[in-house]
């Protein structure tokens, strides 16, 4: 539709060149460098036009130094009887867009809007947010298409940002209603409104992890019109270098704003260069499906980006990739790489990829139910991946919230064991056997009351259980594995020292030891008595092991079991 009202606008501009329709000013037939203009131009003389086209534009009445300063922009944006020079055609375009002559005026601003719009044929930057103006001048000016390029603008988020200013900007309010982690549990309680309020708050302070998960309450529980609102909060967090929110944004470009494939695929590479398997797996999509015929399919690069993907935890990618090797994509036709590659899908919990062995394959395949937590957790809709450093404030706001105080007691006696527990899924707790070895009676502390839970399964081996609550928890969602750890790496305890609940404390990664065939990590991160069955974190806030015991009492000998071990 814009194409079609750019073409209208054009023709309306040749007819009042060429054709005889003009501003009703007399002094239009009296400009004989107008006419001259006119003539050199209809010959050929692109050169000397241009000339005379500048004469008017210096000296003609406003009518004429409009239509002057129009032709003057199309010969330097084409490079016609002068060099092309995106600049000055910006210049001479902007002349006409200022012109008082209201025809001339309306032609010029469409024609601003969208040259901006779209970045004038490539060769400047776009500047959505500067088109808008420019297309309400024309839409006052009767411009029919003025209306539906806004409309098209106001699925970008950076036009959001600028036109609806109030909705980001920093409260008046100085106190937090409520911290972040009340926010998370306001959501599993059900409470949109608090969450959405105490979400808003953070998130216009500036806090990142804030505006990602406003951003996706707005998507999942919010109305139609709250999806622009979103999209100005995926930006936010973009532009801070959050991963996550790069991923999204670039999707958003990409499916909603229908924005040119380069610029969102751009930002999908931003978030896979730190290390998002999600926006890895999409550029390998992108590579092997091209959005839009942007590009012929490079099967070849789809590959690699999802061999990339899968290393780092993607089980779609295994899917994809397992797609190349049915069809000989990319990679020489091999059945058997591809079954073993939906089979790695399907024990991630994607039901597709059952259903792309049976239909390919006639295999009928039972997933392993080692898997299945992990896939569960891998589907929570407030997964952020990032590979950006948190600060310790960062890290305990989106942790602690998913970390408790644990207490294991017998019936009919007094006293017991006090430790911690974290929330590995929606209705999972993960602890060390220890906690609550010898003991029938377990409960947890959550939102200051006692929960009884139940146990579910257990480890003893490597001192990990699960314990059952029907209560919606706030679990951790993402963790890393062993193998990927190094020693020297900052860590983050949180747990219940001394039945402390919550307590953060911090440290380095001071060796990693196979003990009796366990993965044990060594911290100087300090814990104590109650920290057992809490929570370990990497410097970008992954849980990757659960703090059990420490050795001597300097308090640097300190050891969690890995995450890989949980049964």
């Amino acid at each position: 539709m814009l194409k079609h009202a750019r073409t209208t606008a054009l023709a309306i501009a040749g007819s009042m060149l060429f054709v005889g329709a003009q501003p009703a000013q007399a002094g239009f037939f009296n400009n004989t460098a107008f006419l001259s203009a006119n003539k050199a131009d209809e010959n050929g003389d692109y050169i000397k036009a241009a000339k005379l086209y500048a004469k008017v534009v210096e000296g003609g009445s406003p009518e004429l130094a409009a239509a002057a300063a129009f032709k003057l922009y199309k010969y330097y944006l084409n490079g016609i009887g002068v060099f092309k020079n995106s600049d000055s055609a910006l210049h001479y375009l902007e002349i006409a867009a200022q012109s008082v002559d209201p025809t001339w005026a309306k032609i010029a601003n469409w024609e601003m809007g969208y040259q901006l719009m779209t970045g004038f044929e490539g060769s400047m930057p776009i500047k959505r947010t500067e088109a808008v103006p420019y297309f309400l001048r024309a839409k006052q000016l009767g411009s029919d298409g003025s209306s539906k390029a806004l409309d098209v603008l106001q699925a970008y988020p950076e036009v959001i940002l600028a036109s609806r200013a109030e909705l980001f900007s920093p409260p008046s309010e100085q106190i937090a209603p409520f911290s972040l982690a009340a926010a998370f549990q306001f959501l599993n309680a059900g409470d949109v409104a608090k969450a959405r309020g105490t979400l808003n708050w953070h998130a216009r302070r500036g806090n990142e992890q804030a505006q990602i998960e406003l951003a996706l309450l707005l998507l999942t529980k919010g109305t139609p019109s709250d999806l622009q609102e979103a999209g100005g909060w995926f930006l936010l967090a973009a532009r801070s270098g959050n991963a996550s929110a790069q991923r999204l944004y670039g999707l958003i470009l990409m499916e909603i704003a229908k924005a040119p494939p380069l610029e969102a695929l751009e930002w999908l590479q931003a978030s896979a260069n730190q290390g998002d398997p999600d926006a890895e797996n999409f550029l390998g999509q992108y590579a092997a499906n091209p959005p839009r015929n942007y590009a012929q399919p490079e099967y070849a690069v789809a590959v690699t980006h999802f061999v990339k993907a899968m290393s780092l935890g993607s089980p779609k990618a295994a899917l994809n990739l397992g797609d190349l090797y049915a069809d000989g994509l990319g990679v020489a036709k091999d059945a058997a790489t591809a079954i073993e590659l939906y089979k790695a899908a399907a024990d991630a919990g994607l039901v597709e990829a059952r259903n792309l062995l049976f239909s390919k394959f006639d295999i009928v395949y039972t997933p392993s139910s080692k898997a299945a937590p992990a896939a569960q957790n891998a589907t929570s809709h407030r997964q952020v991946i990032t590979s950006r450093e948190l600060s310790p404030v960062e890290i305990y706001q989106r942790n602690a919230a998913s970390v408790f105080l644990m207490q294991a007691e017998t019936r009919g006696q007094k006293g017991g064991m006090g430790g911690s527990a974290v929330a590995i899924s929606s209705h999972e707790l993960l602890t060390n056997c220890h906690v609550t070895e010898g003991h029938n009676l377990f409960g947890v502390k959550i939102n200051g009351a006692w929960q009884l839970v139940e146990f579910g399964k257990g480890k003893k081996s490597v001192d990990l259980c699960i314990y059952k609550t029907d209560l919606n928890l706030s679990p951790i969602t993402q963790v890393r594995g062993y193998e990927t750890l190094q020693v020297g790496e900052k860590v983050y305890a949180i747990g219940s020292p001394a039945r402390l609940e919550n307590t953060l404390s911090e440290g380095i990664i001071s060796a990693l030891r196979i003990v009796n065939g366990v993965k044990d990590i060594q911290i100087t991160a300090p814990i104590d008595h109650g920290s057992s069955g809490g929570a370990l974190f990497d410097a970008q806030g992954r849980l990757i092991g659960i703090t059990t015991w420490r050795q001597g009492v300097s308090g640097n000998l300190n050891f969690a079991v890995s995450i890989d071990e949980a049964p």
